[in-house]
């Protein structure tokens, strides 16, 4: 069987190399470098964001059998234009999904909002330093509305989303380009460092480390702000 597995995610990493060992032909689609690197060299790996067209235009050249999304809970266009490329091409869709954060047993500590826009209007109205663990792609978002000397991120290592960074106003001593997952003891020690008071997350899951920020954030005092999942 052929399958086109669209994900740089751990599920999507796991997948891959599952469907491989059982002599499947597999073809993986990540956006960014860092996904390809998790990946045994072994596995067909294209890099690079695709639309729906270009997706369509992938299916057509490479005739999956399957299409699987283990894209982030977060990558709603992404998923959109997956399940729009299916649709189109009358191909299987199967979407491996990850256990929402609504059910932890810290859910109820924490504050829900429904996008990157209301968590920052939520964050600058509460004092103190705010810890962005929420990518780089809506960090312009907070700049915006949030004075950059409280902003403090967390973000893939790669010229992308320093880049967005640096356009959005962030000191280049408040960003820190990392490759998590990271524990709960790296994030403790990040929380001191930088004085924070207001963490801002999203409901990527067990898998997406958000148990590891949250925790230690909440022992330590610090206001956590949690973004729901879009709706796909």
């Amino acid at each position: 069987m052929r399958l086109l597995i669209f994900g740089g995610t751990t599920e999507g990493r796991e997948r891959a190399i599952n469907e491989y060992a059982q002599g499947n032909n597999v073809l993986v689609c990540v956006a960014t470098d860092s996904g390809k690197e998790e990946l045994p060299n072994e596995i067909p790996c294209l890099v690079g964001r695709l639309d729906d067209t270009s997706m369509r235009a992938l299916c057509l050249d490479y005739k999956p059998d399957r299409l699987i999304d283990a894209t982030h809970p977060f990558a709603a266009v992404v998923s959109t234009n997956i399940k729009k490329c299916a649709n189109a091409l009358s191909l299987p869709l199967e979407c491996v999904t990850r256990d929402s954060d609504v059910y932890a047993d810290f859910s109820k500590r924490v504050l829900w909002v429904n996008d990157a826009f209301h968590a920052a209007q939520l964050a600058n109205q509460l004092t103190g330093n705010v810890f962005l663990s929420t990518g780089s792609n809506t960090v312009d978002i907070y700049s915006n509305i949030i004075d950059t000397d409280r902003l403090y991120v967390r973000i893939l290592p790669n010229e992308t989303s320093i880049r967005k960074c640096v356009e959005a106003g962030i000191p280049s001593s408040h960003i820190m380009a990392m490759q998590g997952p990271f524990s709960e003891e790296i994030n403790t020690a990040v929380y001191h460092q930088w004085n924070i008071r207001i963490l801002v997350t999203k409901d990527s899951g067990e898998t997406g480390g958000v148990r590891q920020k949250v925790l230690p954030a909440l022992e330590a005092g610090i206001m956590v702000i949690m973004i729901r999942r879009p709706n796909v």
